[in-house]
């Protein structure tokens, strides 16, 4: 499978600070749908577990069908409205129209590119990359600052280490934590570990 670079048309100090969200990373969507023109409608970073889950289907299933449950699955998962999942399961996403399903696809992955990046899907050394030139962004150094000195501190006989610590700096439980948050938080490290 091919890895994924991230987004060009976001510039790094934006990228870094869009993954850095609690408790989750956020875009907003100009999309809106036909029969809720009033209901803002944002896409949600996903964690790893959420996102297997997602592509989990059977593989016995022919290949269209496996590829818009998938859609079907990543909608219902990372779409919001108004702040509040969208839609309750994948089976309510199956009740829009072709042409609307087809519209939210498009426009969440591209949404999910941005916010979601996957350890399994991306190419983690130009990620890694672009979100240390986001970090070392005078907008943001104190916040890398911050990251940096998120650490748990382990004492032994001969010495104290400084272990990172994302959990702490985001105030969330590791399995709460995207892709995105640990890629943005070791890249703020990156920036002062040396």
């Amino acid at each position: 499978m091919d890895t994924l670079p991230p987004p060009r048309d976001v510039a790094p100090e934006r990228l870094f600070r869009l993954l850095l969200r609690r408790p989750r990373p956020l875009l907003p969507l100009a999309l809106r749908l036909p029969f809720a023109p009033d209901v803002a409608l944002s896409v949600q970073g996903l964690t790893a577990l959420e996102d297997a889950e997602v592509v989990d289907v059977d593989p016995a299933l022919p290949a269209e069908i496996g590829t818009s449950t998938i859609a079907r699955r990543m909608i219902a998962a990372s779409l919001l409205a108004d702040g509040v999942p969208a839609f309750a399961s994948a089976e309510d996403v199956g009740a829009l129209t072709a042409s609307e399903v087809a519209a939210l696809t498009g426009a969440v992955f591209r949404a999910l590119h941005v916010v979601s990046p996957l350890l399994r899907t991306a190419d983690r050394d130009a990620w890694h990359d672009r979100l240390v030139m986001g970090a070392k962004h005078r907008a943001n150094i104190s916040t890398a600052g911050a990251i940096f000195a998120s650490t748990t501190t382990l004492v032994t006989p001969k010495q104290f280490l400084h272990l990172p610590a994302p959990d702490r700096y985001f105030g969330l439980p590791l399995a709460d934590l995207t892709d995105g948050h640990l890629m943005a938080y070791h890249a703020a490290r990156a920036v002062f570990d040396k």
